[in-house]
Parts: structure tokens; sequence; C-alpha cells
């Protein structure tokens, strides 16, 4: 009988870690005043990026490397991009993020050995992203980027895990790090973080909360 109930207790806290790791894939940001709209940044070729140019537009801020295991979701996002690309209000603008703090799998250091490294290496065969790179940047740590340290304090980590220290070059840790390349975060057209999607998450999987926010958006 003993054994019985260990054997239960242990299933029981399997099947319930199991579940909450699945639910776990993404994570809703918290709500303020502030938006993203108040900052400006810089693409990879140094030119000024307003995010006030932004407003009424959905946005798709994805931390990307060249030579990682999910560099193949480039094409996921390139798909969403044409889908939901528009013109006029209430569009998807993807941008994508270089960083090089996780297993060192973005060593390009410019705009040419980047985009050469996406169209010559991976994703490969003259590979063209149709979303802006910004500039390449720190994402955690002690020198991380000012616009993700406002995306993390909105946005709780969905990954309950920690990567190999071996592989995580920078310092110090914490528990609302981005965990790895190709982490996604959505944010709605008043510039507010919406969604914090782990990496195993693929582009496609998020049309719903996509074209949720376009219908919110357009109402």
């Amino acid at each position: 009988m003993f054994f019985r109930v260990q054997a239960f207790v242990f299933l029981s806290f399997f099947l319930a870690k199991f579940v909450y790791t699945r639910e776990k894939r993404s994570e809703f940001c918290l709500r303020a005043q502030d938006s993203i709209h108040e900052f400006t940044d810089e693409d990879l070729r140094g030119r000024t990026v307003d995010f006030k140019n932004y407003r009424d537009s959905i946005i798709l801020l994805v931390n990307v490397a060249t030579f990682c295991q999910y560099t193949y979701q480039y094409l996921g996002l390139n798909s969403l991009q044409k889908k939901y690309r528009s013109s006029d209000r209430c569009g998807l603008k993807i941008l994508a993020v270089p960083c090089n703090q996780f297993a060192h799998q973005e060593p390009g250091n410019d705009a040419e050995e980047i985009y050469n490294g996406l169209k010559y290496v991976r994703p490969g065969r003259g590979f063209e992203p149709q979303m802006a790179l910004l500039k390449k940047r720190d994402v955690n740590g002690r020198n991380e980027d000012d616009l993700y340290t406002w995306l993390k304090t909105r946005c709780p980590s969905p990954s309950l895990a920690i990567n190999e220290i071996s592989d995580i070059y920078y310092t110090p840790v914490r528990n609302d790090d981005i965990s790895w390349n190709f982490e996604k975060i959505l944010l709605d057209h008043k510039g507010q973080p919406w969604k914090r999607y782990t990496s195993a998450v693929e582009p496609e999987e998020l049309v719903r909360d996509i074209e949720e926010l376009i219908d919110m958006c357009e109402s």
C-alpha cells in the first residue's frame, strides 16, 4: 500500500509539472502608462529608428542569432511579415534584434556580416529577411540594452529553465532574463507589451494573438 501511495504521488507530481511546463510557453505582460513609442533606437546599418513611427502598428520583437537551432524560424517570421504587413494602420512590424550572449551564436559584427550569414549560410539559399534588423546588443546582464530592461520589467519570463552556465555569456543572471535566442515579445498598436513567448514557440503559433491585436486596433 505504501508503495502504491508513493507511486501515485510521484505520478501526480510528474503530470502536474508536465502540464505546468506546457502552459508556460507564453506569459501575458503588465500594462502601464509608458509605451515603446517613447523609445528611439538604431537599425543594423546605424540609422535612427523612432518608435513613434510605429503607432497603430502591431510590433513583434525577436532576439535573433544566425547559428542557432532556431534560426530556421526566420522563414516563419518572413511568412508572418508578408501576410500581415500593411502600409496603412494596424499592420504587423517585426523587428529582429541580433544578440551574441547565448553560446556566441551571433558572431557577425556588422550589417554586412550578419546579412551575408543569413543569405549564404543559415537559413541560406539566398534568404533575405523581410523584417527590419535593429542594432546588435546585449539583452541581459550588466550591459543590457535599455529597451530590453523595460520589456523585461513589463513581461515576466514564461520559462522556468536556466540554460547551461557554460552557454551564457553575461552576468548577473536574473529570473526575468531572456532565456535564449528567438524569444518573442508582442506589443499592441498602443505600444503596450502584450505577451512574451519562449524560443520554442513557432512563428505560426502567434497567428491567433496577432489577429486578435489587429482586430483590437481596427475596432
